[in-house]
């Protein structure tokens, strides 16, 4: 194996955890019951939260071109 993790504990050294891809959020499990009122204030929220990170990323992308 030439796994960075497998050649670390061959060699005795501490072993680091090597970060694959991006952190995720735990979800949810089960069935949560919601109101439709919950549910359309969780939309609501989402999609200001999608127009704000979709402007951040317009900017950047405007300063760097």
């Amino acid at each position: 194996m030439s796994d960075p993790t497998h050649r670390a504990t061959r060699r005795n050294l501490a072993t680091q955890p090597i970060p694959r891809g991006k952190p995720h959020p735990k979800t949810l499990r089960g069935n949560i019951a919601l109101a439709p009122d919950e549910i359309t204030t969780a939309m609501e929220m989402a999609r200001e939260m999608r127009i704000k990170r979709d402007i951040a990323v317009y900017a950047a992308r405007k300063r760097t071109a």
